[in-house]
């Protein structure tokens, strides 16, 4: 193994510690890659780890025995959802098709992590490829996702539900995979008469917050196709969807529902608005992206969403939500005589300011979703890959959660963890 020459120079304990993930004795093995999991679960080490080549072994360990793949596809949460190189590492090491390997066994009981993990890599293009081109695959865990819905679970410390929900990534990686035209177009195929699309946003209500956040960013990611607006909003009733889950208590003028779905406000006081900000973010965003036609704000108007998205905007209490409504409103509350702006060059000058903010001399991958419909309002921002902290099966001395790690405690786990590793493999080379 080649170990990068700062890390060589300096004999940095890490070195030694990624080189036992690939010692022959199972028991090594296991403790190396708790180590590194808990580890993994801390910044301050993360990219050291990435620097000194743990992604491809991890990758590797993801089909060994059950104790070491559980610690290693831990660990690879952990760094690919704090770094987007180690996700290109993860891919580039053929990491998607291990996991679809491991979810379509019968023998395979840890779902959720192998899903958690999938959602994460699927967040780069190369690895939404490598997903779009798995379509039965794809079908599988649209299957899985529709007939294993959340239970409940108890609540978290901030009192939220919790649910016990093994496949509520798959939400994540339907909004990853829809970052492609490919994808789209996949959802968007008819089978049997009805499309996958149709089947995923009826789970658009889930108590489960995770399912909510994934399909939200799935259905914004849709909307970015302006020829799809229309059956978006009429086949599959999308706007009512959206207006529905941003609609509160507040009592409504006549005036207000007329044209209004009554299903909206079906409930009166007792309707609760979506209280994920994720969620609210993605849902405005998609409106947005509604209004970019004279069409689309014509049937915004006719459907009543200002009234909602004025009486959301009162209690809003995210900066960048508020932005993103006030902007709604203007849309909506514009003058549409003249002519229609020239929305694809529109796109076009709000890619080239974005391309100029990115670090000089890098090549950027070409983008299949552009994040800017009009340059009065702020850039949409891609949905971000779930911080999940996860520890290691056997010793961690990690908390879960833990957003900082005192660095000399970190370094005197690894020391001690290493030695242990170290002598338990020498005595077992005396005997």
């Amino acid at each position: 193994m080649t170990t990068p020459p700062d890390l060589e120079s300096t004999q940095n304990p890490l070195v030694e510690l990624i080189e036992l993930l690939s010692d022959p004795r199972v028991d090594v093995r296991q403790q190396a890659t708790a180590l590194v999991c808990s580890l993994s679960a801390s910044e301050l080490e993360s990219e050291q780890l990435i620097e000194g080549g743990v992604i491809p072994p991890l990758c590797r360990l993801t089909s060994d025995v059950r104790p070491v793949a559980e610690d290693a596809i831990k660990s690879l949460i952990n760094l690919t959802a704090s770094d987007p190189q180690a996700i290109e590492l993860a891919v580039t090491h053929d990491i998607v098709s291990r996991l679809q390997n491991q979810l379509t066994s019968n023998e395979w009981t840890l779902r959720d992590l192998s899903l958690m993990l999938l959602a994460n890599v699927s967040l780069s293009m190369a690895g939404a490829e490598s997903l779009v081109d798995r379509q039965v695959f794809l079908q599988t865990l649209t299957t899985w996702f529709m007939q294993l819905g959340p239970e409940p679970s108890g609540v978290s410390d901030a009192g939220e539900p919790q649910w016990d929900d093994e496949v509520q990534y798959v939400a994540n990686v339907f909004a990853n995979v829809t970052q492609l035209k490919a994808g789209r177009d996949f959802l968007l195929q008819k089978r049997a008469g009805e499309t996958l699309i149709e089947l995923l946003v009826s789970q658009f209500h889930s108590p489960n917050v995770v399912r909510r956040r994934g399909l939200a960013n799935m259905v914004k990611n849709l909307c970015f196709e302006t020829h799809l607006h229309a059956y978006l909003m009429t086949e599959l009733d999308v706007l009512n969807l959206i207006l529905f889950r941003l609609a509160g208590p507040e009592d409504l003028s006549d005036d207000d529902r007329e044209g209004m779905n009554p299903l909206i406000t079906r409930l009166g006081r007792r309707k609760t608005r979506e209280r994920d900000t994720v969620v609210r973010l993605a849902l405005v965003d998609a409106l947005l992206l509604l209004c970019v036609s004279q069409k689309g704000r014509v049937v915004l108007r006719q459907a009543k969403a200002y009234p909602i998205i004025r009486d959301a905007h009162v209690v809003e209490h995210d900066d960048v939500i508020s932005g993103q409504m006030y902007q709604l409103v203007d849309y909506l509350m514009r003058d549409e005589e003249g002519e229609e702006p020239d929305w694809n060059d529109i796109r076009a000058k709000a890619y080239s300011e974005e391309a100029r903010e990115e670090k000089s001399g890098q090549e950027q991958p070409e983008r299949e979703l552009e994040e800017t419909e009009d340059p009065r309002r702020p850039k949409l921002k891609k949905n971000p890959p779930p911080k999940v902290i996860v520890q290691a099966s056997a010793r961690s001395t990690h908390s879960k959660g833990e957003d900082e790690v005192a660095e000399e405690d970190i370094s005197e786990e690894l020391a001690q963890g290493l030695a242990d590793l170290i002598c338990s493999s020498s005595d077992e080379e005396e005997d």
